[in-house]
């Protein structure tokens, strides 16, 4: 399951006005404290990606990731900035600023 907070939905929805053609992907990259992160990026989706709707969003979700979306939350972490965050739920372990985890 995939859950969004509403302001990751504006934020997302706001991308995707100024990224025609391109959709929300969520992908997984090596790296961070725990040595796994899911990432949020914009870009066309793929012949092999899984369709996932949530709040009204399609997102696809690539074959990497697939082991990962069963429970997660996507949401706005504010610093200097504001960066979109997905927190895995059915992590192991996880470091401390939200980004990374281990199953």
């Amino acid at each position: 399951m995939i859950e969004v907070s509403d302001e990751a939905i504006a934020k997302i929805l706001t991308a995707l006005a100024a990224n025609n053609g391109k959709v929300p992907r969520i992908i997984v990259r090596k790296g961070g404290c725990a040595g796994t992160m899911l990432a949020l990026v914009l870009e066309p989706a793929r012949e092999t990606d899984e369709r996932i709707t949530s709040n009204g969003i399609a997102f696809a979700v690539s074959h990497e990731a697939r082991e990962y979306v069963a429970d997660i939350y996507i949401h706005v972490k504010y610093g200097l900035g504001s960066e979109i965050i997905i927190r895995n739920n059915a992590a192991a372990v996880t470091c401390n600023c939200g980004k990374s985890f281990r199953t």
